[in-house]
């Protein structure tokens, strides 16, 4: 297995994007031929159809991007179940949109039109779901300190400068009984006293 699979089924030559783009192409191409014929061009399921392709590949492109921008090339290599997921709507998004369309290029008409158009929306939704999900097995993995809850100047309750654990009450406790962890700092600064409002 290669270091870029995820990428590669996402944007290779033969990954989501380029499928979507293509179903773009075609749909364009399809609507472009039944207009020269005056068979009605701007049919509501033909228009949908190039919405939710076009769609489709922005919003899968940017995904992507904004996922392998946090997580880099983790993100891209995936794991077996992101490339499962993602093998399966390429399979299905070539069955069930491209090879209709490639059929129109004989000047026949697409058959079920709303099936062509469930199956784009079902695999957009898909992949965002694939990529998300991954995304998230992925941060689940991450080390604590690599992950920032709080927004800079804001109180971060992960910035434990120091935790001691005791079963007994305060007045029970002598020094050397306290059982105290090692200082946990997580490349914050210390948090800021709480300010009453005296």
């Amino acid at each position: 297995m290669s270091g870029a699979e995820i990428a590669g089924l996402v944007l290779g030559t033969a990954g989501l994007v380029p499928i979507f783009r293509e179903g773009f192409r075609l749909v364009q191409s399809y609507r472009q031929r039944r207009r020269a014929r005056l068979l009605g061009f701007m049919t509501p399921g033909t228009t949908a159809l190039e919405n939710e392709t076009r769609n489709g590949e922005t919003m899968i492109a940017n995904r992507y991007e904004g996922f392998y921008a946090a997580y880099g090339d983790d993100f891209a290599r995936g794991d077996g179940i992101s490339r499962d997921s993602l093998e399966d709507l390429i399979i299905q998004l070539q069955h069930g949109l491209i090879l209709e369309l490639q059929r129109t290029q004989d000047g026949a008409k697409i058959n079920g039109l709303s099936r062509v158009v469930t199956v784009t929306i079902t695999s957009r939704v898909g992949t965002l779901s694939a990529l998300s999900e991954l995304a998230q097995r992925l941060a689940a993995t991450m080390p604590i300190e690599s992950i920032s809850l709080a927004r800079p100047g804001q109180y971060d309750p992960f910035n434990l400068q120091r935790l001691t654990i005791s079963r007994a009450t305060p007045s029970e406790i002598s020094d050397s009984q306290a059982v105290s962890l090692e200082t946990l700092t997580l490349k914050r600064n210390p948090p800021r006293e709480l300010q009453t409002g005296d």
